[in-house]
Protein backbone atom coordinates (compact mmCIF):
# COMPACT_ATOMS: atom_id res chain seq x y z
CA UNK A 1 0.00 0.00 0.00
CA UNK A 2 1.11 3.51 -0.77
CA UNK A 3 2.44 5.88 1.87
CA UNK A 4 0.19 8.48 0.21
CA UNK A 5 -3.43 7.29 -0.07
CA UNK A 6 -4.02 10.01 -2.67
CA UNK A 7 -1.67 8.13 -5.01
CA UNK A 8 -4.15 5.25 -4.86
CA UNK A 9 -6.91 7.74 -5.64
CA UNK A 10 -4.97 9.06 -8.66
CA UNK A 11 -4.32 5.54 -9.94
CA UNK A 12 -8.03 4.74 -9.70
CA UNK A 13 -9.10 8.07 -11.23
CA UNK A 14 -6.82 7.42 -14.19
CA UNK A 15 -9.17 4.70 -15.42
CA UNK A 16 -12.76 5.14 -16.66
CA UNK A 17 -15.09 4.75 -13.69
CA UNK A 18 -17.35 2.25 -15.45
CA UNK A 19 -14.58 -0.24 -16.27
CA UNK A 20 -13.07 -2.82 -13.91
CA UNK A 21 -9.50 -2.09 -12.90
CA UNK A 22 -6.66 -4.29 -11.77
CA UNK A 23 -4.33 -2.12 -9.77
CA UNK A 24 -0.69 -3.09 -10.16
CA UNK A 25 2.33 -2.01 -8.12
CA UNK A 26 3.63 -0.23 -11.23
CA UNK A 27 0.43 1.80 -11.59
CA UNK A 28 0.66 2.82 -7.95
CA UNK A 29 4.34 3.74 -8.28
CA UNK A 30 3.56 5.84 -11.37
CA UNK A 31 0.76 7.60 -9.50
CA UNK A 32 3.05 8.33 -6.54
CA UNK A 33 5.67 9.78 -8.89
CA UNK A 34 3.09 11.85 -10.75
CA UNK A 35 1.69 13.29 -7.51
CA UNK A 36 5.14 14.18 -6.22
CA UNK A 37 6.06 15.78 -9.55
CA UNK A 38 2.82 17.73 -9.88
CA UNK A 39 2.87 18.94 -6.27
CA UNK A 40 6.43 20.18 -6.67
CA UNK A 41 5.62 21.92 -9.94
CA UNK A 42 2.45 23.50 -8.53
CA UNK A 43 4.44 24.87 -5.59
CA UNK A 44 6.98 26.34 -8.02
CA UNK A 45 4.33 27.77 -10.36
CA UNK A 46 2.60 29.42 -7.40
CA UNK A 47 5.59 31.79 -7.18
CA UNK A 48 4.71 33.28 -10.58
CA UNK A 49 2.13 36.00 -11.14
CA UNK A 50 -1.35 34.58 -11.54
CA UNK A 51 -2.64 34.29 -15.09
CA UNK A 52 -6.04 33.24 -16.43
CA UNK A 53 -6.46 29.61 -17.36
CA UNK A 54 -6.31 29.42 -21.16
CA UNK A 55 -9.78 29.07 -22.68
CA UNK A 56 -8.76 25.94 -24.61
CA UNK A 57 -7.65 24.23 -21.39
CA UNK A 58 -10.95 25.06 -19.69
CA UNK A 59 -12.97 23.84 -22.67
CA UNK A 60 -11.09 20.54 -22.84
CA UNK A 61 -11.47 19.97 -19.09
CA UNK A 62 -15.18 20.86 -19.09
CA UNK A 63 -15.78 18.63 -22.11
CA UNK A 64 -14.09 15.71 -20.37
CA UNK A 65 -16.20 16.24 -17.25
CA UNK A 66 -19.40 16.52 -19.29
CA UNK A 67 -18.57 13.24 -21.02
CA UNK A 68 -19.70 10.84 -18.28
CA UNK A 69 -17.47 12.51 -15.69
CA UNK A 70 -14.39 11.75 -17.77
CA UNK A 71 -11.74 12.19 -15.09
CA UNK A 72 -9.07 10.41 -17.21
CA UNK A 73 -9.63 13.19 -19.77
CA UNK A 74 -9.13 15.83 -17.09
CA UNK A 75 -5.85 14.16 -16.13
CA UNK A 76 -4.82 14.28 -19.79
CA UNK A 77 -5.54 18.00 -19.79
CA UNK A 78 -3.33 18.45 -16.71
CA UNK A 79 -0.52 16.46 -18.30
CA UNK A 80 -0.76 18.79 -21.31
CA UNK A 81 -0.76 21.89 -19.11
CA UNK A 82 2.30 20.63 -17.22
CA UNK A 83 4.33 20.22 -20.39
CA UNK A 84 3.01 22.91 -22.79
CA UNK A 85 5.71 25.57 -22.96
CA UNK A 86 3.31 28.25 -24.24
CA UNK A 87 1.27 28.25 -21.00
CA UNK A 88 2.63 30.73 -18.41
CA UNK A 89 3.46 29.26 -15.01
CA UNK A 90 0.83 31.37 -13.28
CA UNK A 91 -1.84 29.91 -15.60
CA UNK A 92 -0.51 26.39 -14.98
CA UNK A 93 -0.91 26.97 -11.26
CA UNK A 94 -4.47 28.25 -11.68
CA UNK A 95 -5.42 25.30 -13.91
CA UNK A 96 -4.06 22.72 -11.46
CA UNK A 97 -5.65 24.45 -8.45
CA UNK A 98 -8.99 24.80 -10.26
CA UNK A 99 -9.19 21.22 -11.51
CA UNK A 100 -8.00 19.80 -8.20
CA UNK A 101 -11.31 20.91 -6.74
CA UNK A 102 -12.80 18.02 -8.73
CA UNK A 103 -9.89 15.60 -8.33
CA UNK A 104 -9.25 16.04 -4.60
CA UNK A 105 -5.55 15.19 -4.88
CA UNK A 106 -4.22 18.05 -2.72
CA UNK A 107 -2.08 19.30 -5.59
CA UNK A 108 -1.56 22.67 -3.90
CA UNK A 109 -0.59 21.31 -0.50
CA UNK A 110 3.12 22.06 -0.92
CA UNK A 111 2.62 25.73 -1.85
CA UNK A 112 4.65 27.85 0.52
CA UNK A 113 6.79 24.97 1.76
CA UNK A 114 10.53 25.21 1.35
CA UNK A 115 11.61 22.62 -1.22
CA UNK A 116 15.22 21.60 -1.14
CA UNK A 117 16.76 18.92 -3.30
Amino acid sequence: MSADPLALRLALLSQPHHEPITLTPGMLADAEQTLADWRGRVAEWARSPSRPIPEGVLCRAHSALADDIGIPGVLTVLRHVATEQEIPDGARFEAFAYLDRVLGLELVRDVGRDHQS
